[in-house]
């Protein structure tokens, strides 16, 4: 469902979450963690630190599948790939994962020792920094969580 509010750049990330998740929940709960820091004031000039993003996605699990509150690294990394949604960074350079399997990490401790911070897509970081737009995001995001939250573990 597409709402003119929302930037046609949210909508296709959207569409790419959407589209793309192996997991019901720990997508959208990414989403709704960087909603979060944006909310908070945490994200500067579109940069997410990963400790951040960590804290925020683990509250925002808690009330969704608290089974998986420690798992944020995967949607992390995730939403830098499928849904390019940001690009990653240690110390202010690009992180590279080339000598990885897969070129992917396989865990939190694999991907803190390459990453420590995000970069939000420029086109996207209008929309999350406007409490308007950003409600509206959040309440597409909720769209997309399983009908019983609480179920999924």
């Amino acid at each position: 469902m597409n709402d003119p509010q929302i930037s046609p750049a949210w909508q296709d990330a959207l569409e790419r979450i959407a589209s793309r998740r192996t997991s019901p929940v720990l997508m959208p709960g990414a989403i709704q963690a960087l909603l979060v820091l944006a909310e908070e004031g945490q994200v500067r000039d579109g940069e997410v630190r990963f400790t951040d993003f960590e804290r925020a996605f683990a509250q925002v699990m808690e009330s969704i599948a608290p089974s998986k509150k420690t798992q944020g690294w995967s949607p992390f990394f995730h939403l830098s790939v499928g849904a390019r949604l940001w690009s990653l960074n240690k110390a202010g350079e690009p992180a590279n994962f080339a000598d990885l399997r897969k070129c992917k990490p396989t865990g939190a401790a694999s991907l803190r020792s390459r990453v420590d911070s995000a970069q939000v897509r420029e086109n996207l970081i209008g929309d999350i920094l406007l409490p308007a737009t950003r409600s509206l995001i959040y309440n597409r995001v909720r769209e997309m969580l399983p009908a019983v939250e609480g179920s999924v573990n």
